[in-house]
């Protein structure tokens, strides 16, 4: 399965993370600015190395979804954008959480 392979060579230090990539990129669709800010910090930590060695696309999905979670509460109308892509990055997001539990 193309899943498992991807997830497999995201393992190791030196391996290319395409998974977190594309997760950097989908957090990035939400319409919530204050969360799409703050995933923009987390990716300059992960690419400038400040993260640690072990940080992959699991910890990126816990931090994003305790963020979303608690930032969705707190929004205020005129930091969101049209919702657009909100209900698809939803459903990917919960998708994706769900295949990492199996």
């Amino acid at each position: 399965d193309k899943r498992k392979a991807i997830i497999k060579s995201e393992k190791g230090d030196d391996s290319y993370k395409e998974y977190i990539r594309c997760l950097f990129k989908t957090y990035k669709t939400s319409s919530i600015k204050a969360f799409r800010e703050t995933i923009d910090q987390e990716r300059t930590k992960w690419i400038t190395g400040s993260q640690s060695k072990t940080y992959d696309y699991t910890d990126l999905m816990t931090f994003a979804s305790k963020l979303y979670v608690n930032l969705e509460a707190d929004v205020v109308e005129s930091e969101v954008l049209p919702p657009e892509n909100e209900n698809k990055f939803i459903a990917l997001f919960t998708k994706l959480e769900r295949k990492v539990d199996e």
